[in-house]
Parts: structure tokens; sequence; C-alpha cells
């Protein structure tokens, strides 16, 4: 029988949700979750031998760490092919996803497959290197998306080479990043009107504008003067997955107006053509630290604060 490892994140691993996306690389013995569906569909000439794990957060803020760590649990089951996924449109899995699958194709020598929606920020860096089956944005999509994957599964591991993107249901093609100048500096920061934009799903509780969770379509506006503080008692987040500042950076600068992203995910921000990027702290604090005091911080919010307004008055943007 043929061996598989599968890697998903710590949800389809029933390890939790966003509470548990710091969890570090586990393994687990067999099927686990979307995988049980898989092997199902693979019948009786291969089998996951084991399901390897990561939090979306900890790959991301620890992403060399991680690999390594991963590398090490995947070549202990002894595989024959490595399939990662699927991650739809979740962009830190996909991100994930796309970076263990290349790590064990080029140190552990072994076919590797992943799956995800051509949205996903994942996509782009790998769909050129691996095969990348194409999915929709949601699990709604799970069993189309888990029968087009068993079927390569199984044409690779009889000695057949799928080249990436080379038939239907691959992902072929992909974002195209085209070069935007940055606009000018500010000059005059004091009398400056300075926005602040976030895709966080920051809103005034109760969401009055009713903006989705996940694959928002439209945006609030919600003037902020006079405020020194944005408390729980007024403002919540509904934020459920979505990621498209890195986009919206770039688009911005277009339209004329100097523009900071602040990411954690430093280099999808740069390869989509973002020119002032600030690294952030981690993807669900960019602009802070829970772990730190409240007063300690504070002052962290405000240095990080000071030097997104520093590059805003540069002249040829900054990565």
């Amino acid at each position: 029988m043929k061996r598989i490892v599968h890697y998903v994140n710590q949800f389809f691993a029933g390890l939790g949700g966003e509470e548990s996306a710091g969890t570090p690389p586990g393994t687990l013995e067999g099927a686990v979750g979307p995988g049980g569906c898989c092997r199902s569909l693979l019948g009786e000439g291969a089998g996951i031998v084991a399901t390897v794990y990561c939090g979306d957060d900890h790959f991301s803020e620890n992403e060399e760490e991680a690999t390594a760590r991963l590398l090490e649990l995947i070549a202990a089951a002894k595989p024959d092919l490595l399939f990662a996924g699927p991650a739809f449109g979740s962009g830190r899995y996909g991100l994930a996803c796309a970076g263990v699958c290349r790590a064990a194709g080029a140190e552990l020598g072994i076919p590797v497959l992943t799956a995800m929606a051509l949205s996903n920020p994942g996509a782009d860096p790998i769909r050129r290197e691996i095969p990348v089956v194409r999915t929709g944005e949601s699990s709604g999509d799970m069993r189309d998306a888990l029968e087009r994957s068993a079927g390569l599964i199984a044409r690779i591991l009889t000695g057949e080479t799928v080249a990436p993107g080379s038939e239907e249901g691959l992902i072929r093609g992909g974002r195209w990043n085209t070069r935007v100048e940055p606009a000018p500096g500010i000059r005059d920061l004091g009398h400056a009107k300075i926005a602040l934009v976030t895709t966080g799903g920051l809103v005034p509780r109760g969401n009055p504008d009713g903006i989705k969770s996940y694959l928002s379509t439209h945006f609030g506006t919600y003037g902020l003067e006079s405020k020194e503080h944005l408390t729980a008692d007024e403002f919540e987040s509904v934020h459920g997955g979505f990621f498209t500042a890195r986009a919206m950076a770039k688009e911005l600068e277009r339209g004329g107006i100097p523009t900071v992203h602040v990411t954690n995910l430093v280099s999808v921000s740069a390869n989509t053509g973002a020119k002032r990027i600030l690294s952030g702290r981690a993807i669900p604090h960019v602009f802070g630290d829970p772990s730190l005091d409240a007063d300690e911080e504070r002052r962290l919010r405000r240095r990080l604060v000071e030097q997104a307004l520093e590059m805003l008055k540069e002249q040829e943007g900054a990565s």
C-alpha cells in the first residue's frame, strides 16, 4: 500500500478555530477530518498513514522553525506522497500548505500536491512548481475538491507525471502583479488627513452596516474624531479570515494616496507590489502585543504608529 501524509491546519485537525491558531506542529495517526473522506476515495491501493498539523498563526509567525519540525514529522512517516489542504480561500492556511509542499518536495524528494482557491495568496508562489488543485472559496466545495485531489493522487502514485497547471482542474494562471510607482510622500504630516484602513473586521458594536465576516463585498466608514482609544464597549471585530489588504495598499498607491501597509505577512505584501511595508507583531495584533502590560503595549503601539507615519513622508516608498 502506498503511504500518504496529509497536512492540515489546527481547525481541520479538530483542535479548534482561531483560539488554537498558535498550535505548534504535531502529528496524529492515520486520517483525520477531511482526510477520512480522502482515504475512502483513494480505495485499497493507498492510505493516509499520518496527519501532520500546525496552527495557521504559528506557521506564519515561525515559518522556518515550523517548516523544519513539520519535515521531521513527515519524514518519520516514510510517505510516498504529501497532500496538503484543501485550503480553499483561507490565506494563512494556503500559505502554510504552499510552504510545506515546497519544502517537502525539495528536502524529502517526494511528490507533493495541494488544493486551494485561485484567490488564495498561497497559490501564486507555487502554481508553476507543483500541481495545485483549484477549489471553491469555502469548505462547501470540500467533497468535489477531495474527489479531484484523490484522482490526481492515485495517478501520481502509479508513476504518472502531472505537471503544474497542465490540465483542467489545476490552477494554471494566477494574479499577475503590475508595477505601481509609489505616490509622493507627505511633507507636512501636521496638516495631513490620515485614514486608518483595516481589513481586520473592526466595526462599531452591533455591526450596523452588516459587514460580512468572510469574502466581504462592501466596506464601512466610521469617524474616529476625538477618540483616544477604541474600546470593546464601542467596537468589535467581525473578522472571519478575509485578507485583501496587500492588494488594497497597491491600489491606493495607484490612486495617488501614499499608503503604509502594516502586516505580519511582509513577503506576501511585497510580492503583490505594495511599496511602504511595516512589519507588524503578529497576524491577530499587528499593532500590539497582548503579552505586555497596558502601559508597555501602549508605548509599543505608539512606536509602530510613529514608524508608519515616518514612512508616509518617504518620497520613494520602502519595503
